[in-house]
């Protein structure tokens, strides 16, 4: 529904309270009348006092403040409807209030008490026959009774008396496009945008009137009707918005030529030009609204998101400092701004120590903040802070379990995950049993479980609880069983000897993910371990490199093909990349030793098997081919 105008026209009225009623001053008794007291203070005679009379309007004014008061009480006590039939009390005792007729009509408008408001609103016309808030609540009203003459009648004649003002335009616009008169919608924007500066002299009426205009031919239809029918139909190419434009951008020179532009204006009109998508031209305005006054905070952030539109991400992380620096719990701003210092356009512009300081703020302002406690804790293991990187999964994990909303295996897991790279297995495995205890449903825990197992070098259980994660996935966590699933139970089959169940496992797993790199580098490597399937070994190790390069492990996959292949040269030109890579891990070292033999390098093989026992003196496969 509508909603009516707080006030009359232009001119400021109270809203909340009938004005005070006058006092009158008597004139005073003749001097004759007067007591001698008053001639005479020194006689001590005793003062009399004569009761002040009010005239009869200014009796009605007392009147109907009194009870304007009452009603106002009433309204606070039982609401607004109880207290109309006080309110209506009050305008007959003093008809010459309009914002109290505007409130009752309002009331009575949200009742579908349409009779009454019209009757209302004609005796307020009959005592102030020059409000155009009262024709345009009339105008609204006899809309509603079905009378759309009258309603036009009275909305023009609000506009002749002020033509700025919003009701009467939305009353007269939705009549018409109500009656489908969509050409003569059209020509009322046109008219009202056509009216001279001197009719409209303020600034922001012409805004508001865009503003309106834009929200009624822009927002009630997409695409508008009105639009379509009348201009699209001249021009097929325009777009909407650019018709809409046509329309609208007349409003905005009006505003600027009745004088120096605001920042409240500046602002409407960029943020016009964003709906245009006409982005470059908002940002110029928008900049100057930032300009004139450094203090909206609103403002900050659409021109930064408007930066990051147009590419302008510097400046975006700017513009969301500035605004973060005026008010920090702007709802949602930090993670915007975190997520920015780490999302760069290139990964050499990454912010990772500002993103830092400014999740330690959050949490300074807001300790109770779970999402700032996650993300700092995730970027703590990625500058390898692993101290606090604890310190803040702990605290996460805490305030998950604050609330049944945020209760979560995710916390546990990630902290099980932290605790696993430390190799501190006993920890995790506790973790997770707790995990599991509170969070039985969830596949995941036993997946990890399974993770640990495997690393404990305990086999057989891995594959237990990967069978048991396999199981509960299947119904709400199916895209747990994804690469990474396959490999890790893969693994754990190999160690257990099951070594036909492990190639089934990544067979099953190239039919759900045919291009993850680590399933067919995994299954490369396992025919070459068995030295059989070595061409279309190494066709999955070649696609694995593609898919991503650079792995130290899948270079030594490659080279150990080859190695089978007897192409020796080509095996040691990759085993010798893949030791650089891994930093001469002693998997790849024995590989290119093996290769380096067959290739006649026998010093150079022994080197490399040197290089093995320097790091690892233990390692009993360089011993053995060492003779020691």
């Amino acid at each position: 529904m509508t909603v009516l105008p707080p006030d009359d026209a232009s001119s400021p009225a109270p809203s909340s309270a009938l004005p005070p009623a006058p006092v009158p001053s008597p004139a005073p008794p003749p001097v004759s009348a007067r007591p001698s007291s008053l001639l005479n203070p020194d006689e001590g005679v005793e003062e009399t006092l004569y009761p002040i009379r009010l005239s009869a309007p200014a009796e009605k004014q007392a009147t109907a403040y009194a009870l304007y008061s009452e009603a106002v009480s009433r309204e606070a006590d039982a609401g607004l409807p109880a207290a109309i039939p006080l309110y209506r009390a009050a305008l007959k005792q003093d008809p010459s209030y309009v914002p109290l007729y505007l409130k009752v009509t309002l009331a009575l408008l949200t009742d579908r008490r349409f009779a009454e408001a019209d009757t209302l609103l004609t005796q307020g016309l009959a005592a102030n026959p020059d409000s155009p808030s009262l024709l345009a609540s009339l105008a609204l009203t006899r809309e509603y009774e079905g009378q759309p003459a009258e309603a036009l009648r009275l909305a023009a004649k609000a506009k002749d008396l002020a033509p700025a003002h919003l009701l009467a335009h939305r009353v007269a616009f939705e009549t018409l496009r109500n009656q489908k008169k969509d050409a003569e919608a059209l020509r009322l924007i046109r008219a009202a945008s056509a009216v001279p500066v001197e009719k409209i002299p303020r600034a922001q009426d012409w805004a508001a009137l865009a503003r309106l205009y834009t929200e009624l031919e822009a927002s009630l239809n997409s695409p508008p009707p009105l639009l379509v029918n009348s201009i699209a139909s001249k021009n097929k190419t325009s777009p909407i918005r650019e018709q809409l434009a046509d329309l609208i951008l007349p409003f905005y020179e009006k505003a600027f030529a009745a004088g120096p532009p605001t920042r409240d204006l500046l602002r409407q009109r960029g943020e016009f030009a964003i709906y245009l998508d006409r982005k470059e031209e908002a940002y110029g305005y928008l900049k100057r609204a930032s300009q004139i006054d450094d203090s909206s905070v609103e403002i900050y952030i659409t021109l930064a998101g408007l930066c990051s539109d147009l590419g302008k991400n510097g400046e975006a992380i700017d513009n969301y400092e500035k605004a973060y620096a005026l008010q920090p719990d702007f709802p949602e701003l930090w993670k915007v701004l975190a997520h920015l210092y780490v999302t760069p356009e290139a990964p050499n512009l990454k912010m990772t120590d500002k993103a830092i300081d400014l999740l330690e703020d959050v949490l300074r302002r807001n300790p109770t903040e779970l999402e700032a406690a996650v993300a700092l804790g995730d970027l703590d293991i990625e500058t390898n802070q692993l101290e606090k990187a604890e310190l803040n999964l702990r605290q996460a994990l805490i305030l998950s379990l604050a609330s049944p909303k945020t209760a979560s295996p995710l916390f546990h897991l990630k902290l099980a995950l932290l605790l696993m790279r430390e190799n501190r297995m006993e920890e995790t495995a506790a973790l997770l049993r707790e995990a599991e205890q509170r969070f039985p449903q969830s596949a995941r825990i036993p997946f990890l479980e399974g993770i640990i197992a495997r690393n404990l070098k305990q086999p057989k259980e891995a594959i237990d609880f990967f069978a048991k994660a396999r199981i509960m996935a299947k119904d709400q966590e199916a895209d747990l069983l994804n690469g990474e699933f396959y490999c890790e139970l893969s693994i754990a089959q190999e160690q257990a000897g099951q070594i036909a169940q492990s190639e089934e496992t990544l067979r099953q797993g190239l039919v759900v993910e045919p291009e993850n790199p680590n399933l067919l580098n995994a299954l490369a490597y396992l025919w070459a371990e068995q030295n059989r399937n070595l061409n279309d070994a190494l066709k999955y190790s070649r696609r694995s490199i593609e898919l991503k390069p650079g792995q130290g492990e899948y270079m030594d996959t490659l080279g150990w093909i080859e190695y089978r292949l007897g192409q020796y040269a080509e095996a040691a030109a990759n085993l010798q990349k893949a030791a650089e890579i891994t930093g001469n891990d002693a998997t790849v070292l024995n590989h290119l030793a093996d290769t380096l033999a067959k290739l006649g390098k026998a010093d150079d093989a022994r080197k490399v098997l040197q290089k093995i026992l320097s790091k690892e003196p233990d390692n009993a496969e360089a011993r053995k081919k060492l003779g020691n």
